[in-house]
């Protein structure tokens, strides 16, 4: 007999809510016991968000090829109900976070280019940033500059337009280094002076030494 017919609907809520309430307190061991039941229990939408939350916790736990599975696992219940949302684009930013962890470098760039597509839809200017400069950090750590300095620039010109400095601070000096792999001097010291003047703002000193660092290389060289 399935679980379906052990429950009835304040069951079902009881569980989630008990899942929540243990995720919370970051009993996540529990949590994931609970939201695995209450799966069993629930369809549609709720199993999606379901699988949602467990692989949240699997995330959490670096437990990353379960996340993946229950990641693909929301994404193909929204895509069964027509789902075209900015939940779906994070299941996939979410699955490529994943593979980034596990050096799964290409399959980590293509859910985050699907991430930042579904994020362009509705407008997420601050997650198409993110998934570029995210496809520009996987490039850049597969030494591959020349494919990731546009990717560097989409993101920094986003970040500039919505006023997002924190993200534009990062992204400006990720780009000057990426320049710096092409041996593009004289826009990596640009883009490490802009660089500088971001983190000067946001008063952090670490990122002003990173930078300064860099420009003392660059007048050596």
């Amino acid at each position: 007999m399935p679980y379906n017919n052990y429950f009835d609907n304040t069951d079902k809520q009881q569980l989630y809510d008990t899942a929540c309430k243990l995720q919370q307190e970051g009993n996540l061991k529990g949590a994931l016991e609970n939201f695995l039941l209450y799966a069993t229990t629930s369809t549609n939408m709720q199993n999606a968000v379901c699988f949602n939350r467990i692989a949240d916790i699997y995330f959490g736990l670096e437990q990353y090829f379960n996340a993946i599975k229950f990641y693909n696992q929301a994404i193909t219940m929204y895509s069964r109900l027509g789902e075209r949302s900015a939940k779906v684009a994070r299941c996939y930013y979410k699955v490529a976070d994943c593979c980034s962890f596990l050096h799964k470098d290409q399959e980590a760039i293509t859910n985050y280019t699907r991430a930042g597509e579904l994020y362009a839809l509705f407008n997420e200017k601050n997650m198409v940033a993110m998934c570029y400069y995210n496809i520009a950090c996987v490039y850049s750590s597969l030494e591959k500059p020349n494919q990731a300095v546009p990717y560097y620039e989409d993101a920094v010109n986003i970040f500039d337009s919505i006023k997002n400095v924190n993200g534009l601070a990062t992204a400006t000096y990720r780009l000057a280094t990426a320049y710096d792999m092409q041996h593009n001097t004289g826009s990596a010291i640009n883009s490490y002076l802009r660089a500088k003047e971001l983190y000067k703002s946001l008063g952090d000193n670490g990122g002003v030494s990173r930078c300064e660092k860099h420009l003392q290389l660059q007048m050596t060289c």
